[in-house]
């Protein structure tokens, strides 16, 4: 006969399996979007509802200004949401930053470093014990922010679960930030190359690099000039190679409409000889003992 699975065991059971459900949950949110704000306050919100959660941050590092700033949260107004900002080093979160070690705090009302900075814990909040948990998130071994929660006083067995799924969970927030991060930096690249190409297609149909100094081409340059500006539609007429799509794309790149896309549509008309041509499959009828060749263009 089995044996029956004792109370504990049958406990830490059930603690698996909600941990493994909280995990399912934001690691598909995470990985739905690439709208960090938006999915890291879902994720937040699964943490709130699944870990008995009564307030919840999370921390991400500017390198620009080396300071934190608080990127989402549960529990808290936005006026204490825009208060959530640390230097390096200071308070628990910013310790927890700079060091890249968590902190585990049993009661905060014991905790010096705990500054309360954003107001998340009132005053009737703190007549009873408050556990806080603050794990740093890392991306290639360089700490990027913090994620910070705080529950009623916990046992040092549930303290001990409560951190170690929250290592999972920053770990899952560290690989979408980082993958974020590659997108948007490709995107800027792609975007620079792709003004840097515009740029040199604007240069290459200035005016003054058409070549052209009879006559003839200045008024074709005034005439440009005059359309540049306008919604006018252009026709262009002229035999192959003297240069219509050169002036066609001089027109666009100097008119307004210059960042949108170029699109040329050409219309050829049957050249002298075309239905002989395709009648017979001759160039011209034959006439003695020689072929005459003039494909007129």
């Amino acid at each position: 006969m089995a044996a029956e699975a004792s109370p504990n065991s049958q406990a830490n059971e059930n603690v698996n399996d909600q941990e493994l459900l909280i995990l399912t949950e934001i690691g598909q949110i995470l990985s739905s979007t690439l709208e960090l704000r938006d999915a890291f306050s879902k994720a937040m919100q699964i943490l709130s509802d699944k870990m008995n959660m009564r307030r919840g941050a999370l921390v991400l590092l500017d390198e620009s200004t080396g300071r934190l700033r608080t990127e989402a949260a549960v529990g808290m107004t936005q006026e204490e949401i825009d208060k959530g900002r640390y230097a390096l080093g200071e308070g628990v979160t910013g310790n927890v930053v700079a060091t890249g070690r968590p902190r585990i705090i049993p009661d905060v009302r014991q905790e010096p470093d705990f500054l309360n900075r954003t107001g998340r814990l009132s005053p009737d909040t703190l007549q009873s014990a408050t556990s806080f948990l603050c794990v740093p998130i890392k991306i290639q071994g360089r700490t990027a922010g913090a994620l910070s929660v705080d529950k009623p006083l916990m046992n040092a067995q549930q303290l001990a679960n409560d951190h170690r799924l929250l290592d999972i969970v920053t770990a899952f927030l560290g690989q979408a930030i980082q993958i974020n991060r590659m997108v948007l930096r490709q995107k800027e690249e792609l975007l620079e190359e792709n003004a840097q190409l515009r740029a040199q297609v604007r240069d290459r149909y200035r005016f003054e690099n058409i070549i052209g100094d009879s006559p003839a081409m200045h008024d074709v340059f005034a005439t440009v000039g005059q359309v540049a500006n306008s919604r006018a539609t252009v026709l262009l007429l002229g035999e192959t190679g003297t240069g219509k799509e050169m002036i066609a794309k001089a027109i666009h790149y100097n008119s307004p409409r210059k960042e949108r896309a170029a699109v040329g549509i050409g219309t050829v008309r049957p050249c002298k000889g075309f239905i002989h041509r395709r009648d017979t499959g001759q160039d011209r009828p034959f006439r003695g003992s020689r072929w005459r060749h003039d494909i007129s263009r």
